[in-house]
């Protein structure tokens, strides 16, 4: 199980609430009324970092995951807690002056690049008989794809057409169509198909 993980992603998840929060407040504050974007430079930062944060989420989330996954828990969890911790120091810099971010971005960007590239590297390719994931076959010999070959065929049968037409499909050896036709036919019970 993946409990740090979990925490951790709470944690962001958790975070990325406050800045929400943060902006409701900031318009209020500031008298900027929805649904407008912009109108005074203390709303349009604090919705800068919550768009910011928005922005990363979908970057660090499946990293994160891949990275306890397929290689440590504990160690995702302490690079997740990195980020957290920029994009805290990034929240802290950034309403106080756009010039101040940067300290905190880059904080965040290099916890989210560690995840990712050690993801990438050490990830199920590089670790044969490490996990099972449908539709592949982990420890193959090397190469583009591990799909079987039957699975191979399927999937270029399925995208072969541009079009994807209907007659490419086929029911007990005939084209789909032509199947159905049979089917619908007096005499033919639908259920056969």
């Amino acid at each position: 199980m993946h409990h740090l993980t979990a925490l951790v992603t709470l944690l962001a998840i958790a975070f990325y609430f406050f800045t929400a929060v943060n902006v409701s407040r900031s318009r209020t504050k500031t008298g900027v009324k929805v649904p407008a974007m912009s109108g005074h430079p203390d709303f349009e930062r604090a919705f800068r970092i919550q768009m910011n944060t928005l922005e990363w989420m979908p970057i660090f989330l499946p990293a994160l995951w891949l990275f306890a996954i397929y290689i440590s828990d504990a160690i995702a969890a302490s690079i997740g807690v990195v980020w957290i911790i920029g994009r805290i120091a990034y929240f802290v810099g950034y309403s106080k002056a756009a010039a101040k971010r940067s300290l905190g971005f880059a904080i965040q960007s290099l916890a989210a690049m560690a995840l990712w590239r050690c993801g990438w590297c050490e990830g199920p390719s590089a670790a044969p008989n490490s996990a099972v994931i449908p539709g592949r076959r982990i420890g193959a010999e090397p190469g583009i794809s591990r799909f079987s070959g039957a699975q191979l065929r399927t999937i270029v049968r399925c995208f072969a057409s541009p079009r994807n037409n209907a007659a490419r499909h086929f029911v007990n050896g005939q084209p789909l169509s032509l199947a159905a036709k049979n089917a619908l036919s007096p005499g033919t019970v639908a259920s056969s198909l």
